[in-house]
């Protein structure tokens, strides 16, 4: 996976967990969303094959 590719995944989940937090999601159900979204994308870049920063930009767009 590349360094960009990856950036971009932990960014994204960033920002969901703190949202999350903003609207008071307790903290095990934010973990568990973040690590659910975290399989979803990885599941989604390897079915893809991509993991260029467009591919993942584009699967990131489609959440």
């Amino acid at each position: 996976m590349g360094i960009e590719s990856e950036q971009l995944v932990y960014d994204y989940l960033s920002r969901v967990g703190d949202l999350a937090q903003q609207g008071g999601l307790p903290s095990g159900d934010r973990m568990r969303l973040v690590a659910e979204l975290r399989a979803d994308i990885d599941r989604r870049r390897a079915s893809a094959g991509t993991d260029s920063p467009a591919g993942v930009k584009r699967i990131l767009a489609k959440l």
